[in-house]
């Protein structure tokens, strides 16, 4: 939601205190943060990009295979919680038929990944 959106559903149009200026503006900071990080796993990374290729050509197949996929991983362990949660986000968005919505949040996901491990 854009700041400005989010400044006159708060305010109703009326001008701000410095405290509820700073108050939006931690807000906004926060919600701006990194995704969570997958880890160095090859095989979380090759999910995470099935399943980015699944939301990004609407195929409900092959989204039901990436969703187990990320399943399996996390319950292995190989798939953080934070993630884990996020990715899940995504798939439960494109069974709802929001795939575009789900790909523009998947794609924000897939750039905010940190490389770890060897290079």
């Amino acid at each position: 939601m854009p700041v400005r959106a989010i400044y006159r559903r708060l305010t109703g149009g009326a001008s701000l205190r410095p405290q509820q200026i700073l108050s939006l503006l931690m807000l906004v900071l926060i919600g701006c943060g990194r995704p969570a990080q997958i880890g160095a796993s090859e095989d979380v990374l090759a999910a995470v990009d099935a399943l980015y290729t699944a939301v990004a050509s609407k195929r409900i197949e092959l989204l039901e295979k990436s969703a187990l996929r990320i399943e399996e991983l996390h319950k292995q362990g190989e798939l953080p919680e934070p993630a884990y949660r996020q990715l899940k986000s995504f798939v439960e968005e494109s069974r709802a038929g929001q795939w575009d919505g789900a790909v523009r949040k998947l794609h924000e996901f897939i750039r905010g990944q940190r490389r770890q491990g060897k290079l």
